[in-house]
């Protein structure tokens, strides 16, 4: 932990937070401080073979709705910004292929590994979830890798360059038109339209301007489902103790928060898509959909069902 904290410049016990969100800079000393460590690994293959891609929150269920591999892409990259602060990600399209490349501020500071992660994580998003197969060409990445070259090769199956000018998922363009395993167009432009309302139902909602940064910090994270009250603090780049200061200072919590924009989401899709209770419960943070019941219950003193006919009646009527 000490070790760690030397590394990142916060508590061990931040970072094993499942719910935290850590700052950029500090995910990227903690993996050059890994690389370091372990001379002659490639430690982010073993991360991406890892990670689930729930890691992506909102955002990797939303694509596996998607008709194509093209619109699932272009989600993930129109809400980039829900992944990391100051991420730029984009996709050029030529007759023959398709380059997603992307690059952050703090590329510099991990040479590049958390951005090996994601593109490794993103290779296996297509394969495995979305369903489409032989889509990619080649990985290009900026820097050398940190152990053989030959494991990456083999975790992606095709062509890896190193030393390139750009770190990049290169798709075959004839691929991008291929069918997502799991397409269902209701859902899909539902998601799409959830990503855009969330951020303007927060910042319509009822709390005082000066809430600003934090109601942006919960609305980005509830989008990818992140919950935690310390993840809050560090997208909207402030302390833990001073956000719950803030807080506090306008006879609220960051807890009380969060649960709004949840509760506020959930009942927004149920009255306004048929999207399954089950994929409602899962958006907004719920693994268990009878843990949702009855959370959604205790708030509203209706199931879900009951809400989203009553609701509908009125609307209609």
């Amino acid at each position: 932990m000490a070790q760690i904290n030397e590394a990142a410049g916060i508590g061990g016990l931040d970072v094993v937070d499942p719910f935290a969100r850590l700052p950029d800079e500090c995910v990227a000393r903690l993996l050059e401080s890994l690389t370091e460590r372990n001379p002659g690994k490639n430690l982010t293959l073993a991360m991406a073979r890892a990670a689930p891609f729930s890691i992506l929150g909102g955002l990797a269920h939303g694509m596996q709705f998607a008709n194509n591999l093209r619109e699932a892409m272009h989600l993930l990259i129109t809400n980039r910004g829900l992944l990391a602060d100051r991420f730029e990600l984009s996709m050029e399209e030529s007759e023959t292929e398709a380059v997603v490349s992307g690059s952050h501020p703090a590329d510099k500071i991990d040479r590049g590994r958390a951005t090996e992660v994601g593109i490794a994580l993103a290779s296996r998003l297509i394969t495995e979830a979305l369903g489409v197969h032989g889509s990619i060409a080649r990985v290009e990445f900026r820097y050398p890798p940190a152990g053989p070259a030959s494991e990456f090769a083999t975790f992606f199956n095709v062509p890896v360059l190193f030393e390139q000018p750009r770190d990049a998922l290169v798709l075959h363009s004839n691929k991008l038109d291929s069918a997502v395993s799991q397409s269902n167009v209701e859902l899909f432009n539902y998601v799409q339209q959830h990503f855009e309302q969330i951020l303007r139902r927060v910042n319509q909602g009822t709390y005082p301007a000066r809430l600003g940064r934090l109601r942006e910090a919960i609305a980005k994270n509830v989008a990818i489902r992140s919950f935690g009250t310390a993840a809050v603090a560090a997208r909207a780049r402030m302390s833990l103790r001073s956000a719950q200061r803030l807080a506090k200072s306008h006879s609220t919590t960051l807890t009380a928060m969060i649960q709004d924009v949840r509760f506020d989401v959930a009942k927004r899709m149920l009255l306004e898509s048929s999207t399954p209770v089950e994929t409602v419960s899962d958006l907004v943070g719920y693994s268990d959909a009878r843990t949702f019941r009855r959370a959604f219950k205790r708030w509203t003193g209706q199931t879900p069902v009951e809400f989203r006919h009553h609701g509908s009646g009125s609307a209609s009527g």
